[in-house]
């Protein structure tokens, strides 16, 4: 009998134990950051619960993945329809850009095993959103079916291989986003219905807080969560300025919200002003600009990238179609990413070519905190510290904070003791 009343008593305590566990971090209506999910673990969570989460059990649930592991910066601008919506943010802060897959999906394991016991999460209703490298990360996940969500929306990246996923998804992508091509190509073949394409007037970014709105109204199959008069506005607004791309890419989304009458007017315009077919041959023609481009940037032909970026400046200056401008945009964007690309491997085999490239990616991004970076482990690695001292400083003054990334590279050994005493 004894013994009996003692396990009830445990029973209790651990009952309650579990309670206060799960609800610790109840921390309603409020951004937290740098949150620990239980006292012995070691990952950080960046979460938000709407401010009625002490009157409500369940949530349904928005997991976003961000490629420099900083998903609360994101999260923060979604707050508002969080609060609108009723649904939970969480972040998985351990995702970075090169850091080692396996690793990640074990940690992503355990993180997501503690997120479902501690947070009041509707297991039916999870929802997952990546952002560039972080959409490829959710899209492994996925695969390897390590998670269920119900739909998944994917930023700035996108394979034709997601297509075979089960799960309702939704792509956004930018305008100017130099991963632009990706997106067309699949957008120009036959969907499944559970596919569906948002563009808007970007770069290579999160989605806006309308642009998320709306991806989550598909994902959530519930588009009258949205506001028909916001997003006809938008669509007004569009020919108005004569974005016209931005129009027809987005009209087979649209058709699921705003009315057939509505749409039919809209398109009796947009076929008198643009034609896409002829959009898609122009587009063909920037690739090979693209692979000229690529071609002089490998050279390190500094001469020909700066009278290029000079060209481009005056076009820009003028007053150019929102198309010309879109693409010119988008072709700075990809000389960025190749020039990154170039200028770290050039960092990585010792070429001796490095300096060009180092050189033009100052005059394409100079506030670029990467191209800063490679600047510093340049020096660093000619044991020309005060001079990476300086380009360290700012990077740090244009927001680049993480010291220990710095730590682990080999370039910054012969200056540790001269950068590193912050």
């Amino acid at each position: 009998m004894q013994k009996s009343i003692m396990l009830i008593l445990l029973g209790v305590l651990l009952s309650v134990s579990c309670q206060h566990s799960r609800h610790k971090l109840m921390n309603c209506g409020k951004l937290n950051t740098d949150t620990f999910l239980l006292d012995e673990d070691t990952i950080l969570t960046p979460y938000y619960l709407p401010s009625t989460c002490g009157q409500k059990k369940q949530f349904p649930t928005l997991i976003l993945i961000d490629p420099q592991g900083k998903p609360e910066n994101q999260m923060l601008s979604y707050i508002s329809l969080a609060e609108k919506h009723q649904f939970h943010l969480i972040g998985f802060k351990s995702y970075q850009n090169g850091k080692n897959t396996i690793e990640l999906i074990n940690i992503f394991t355990h993180w997501w095993k503690r997120a479902q016991e501690i947070f009041p999460i509707d297991t039916s209703r999870i929802y997952m959103a990546g952002f560039s490298g972080g959409a490829r990360f959710v899209t492994l996940l996925v695969q390897k079916n390590l998670i269920k969500p119900r739909g998944i929306l994917l930023a700035g990246w996108v394979t034709p291989e997601i297509l075979n996923l089960p799960m309702t998804m939704v792509m956004t992508c930018g305008i100017r986003d130099f991963n632009y091509e990706h997106f067309l190509n699949i957008f120009t073949h036959s969907l499944p219905l559970h596919v569906h394409f948002i563009f808007f007037d970007g770069k290579h970014q999160w989605p806006d807080t309308l642009v998320l709105e709306q991806s989550f109204s598909l994902l959530n199959s519930n588009p009258t969560i949205l506001s028909v008069e916001n997003i006809t506005q938008q669509l007004k607004t569009w020919m108005n300025e004569k974005k016209w791309e931005l129009v027809y890419l987005n009209l087979p989304y649209l058709s699921s919200i705003l009315s057939k009458k509505f749409l039919d007017s809209v398109q009796l315009i947009l076929n008198q002003e643009f034609s896409f077919d002829i959009y898609l041959k122009n587009f063909q023609f920037e690739q090979q600009i693209r692979q000229n481009l690529l071609t002089h940037i490998s050279n390190g032909d500094t001469n020909f990238f700066k009278t290029w970026l000079d060209s481009i400046s005056q076009l820009e200056r003028k007053n150019i179609q929102f198309t010309d401008y879109n693409k010119l945009e988008r072709l700075k964007s990809f000389a960025g990413i190749a020039l990154y690309s170039i200028t770290k491997n050039a960092l990585d085999k010792k070429q001796s070519s490095i300096w060009s490239y180092l050189r033009m990616y100052e005059i394409l991004e100079p506030n670029n905190t990467e191209m800063m970076i490679l600047h510093a482990a340049f020096f660093s690695e000619q044991k020309k510290c005060n001079q990476a001292k300086i380009w360290l400083e700012k990077a740090y003054q244009n927001g680049f904070d993480d010291q220990k990334r710095l730590r682990q590279m080999p370039e910054f050994m012969f200056c540790k003791s001269e950068l590193f005493n912050r």
